[in-house]
């Protein structure tokens, strides 16, 4: 897991760097560096949402696995009762539930930023 981070931060590095450098030296109009500024941006991010969508089953089925190992913890050391294993089941999962969705709130901002600012510079 921690090769495949590392390899994301790097590509996202180095898709930051390459294109601060082709603005600073790029020989093109400005229509034309935005034209290819967008192409790069779509290809960029459909990479990263199939990289997200490959990752997320993992991320999720590890987090499972973790509530698992702790309830099957928790139940040796305190010998709890059933119900008491189904309510920190619960929650935990809620709070797994919760997680995504204040993930999902902030990618929808920033996706919703992201039209608002694209929208207003095509409007000027």
């Amino acid at each position: 897991m921690s090769k495949k981070g590392g390899f994301l931060k790097g590509m996202f590095l180095g898709t930051v760097i390459g294109g601060i450098t082709a603005l600073l030296f790029s020989p093109k109009s400005g229509k034309e560096l935005r034209e290819e500024l967008k192409n790069t941006y779509t290809k960029t991010k459909a990479t990263l949402d199939k990289k997200v969508a490959e990752l997320k089953p993992k991320t999720e089925e590890a987090y499972k696995k973790v509530v698992s190992e702790i309830l099957e913890k928790t139940a040796d050391v305190k010998k709890l009762t059933k119900k008491d294993l189904k309510i920190l089941k619960d929650r935990l999962e809620s709070t797994w539930h919760n997680f995504k969705k204040q993930k999902l709130q902030k990618l929808t901002t920033v996706k919703k930023r992201t039209t608002t600012k694209r929208a207003n510079k095509k409007s000027k």
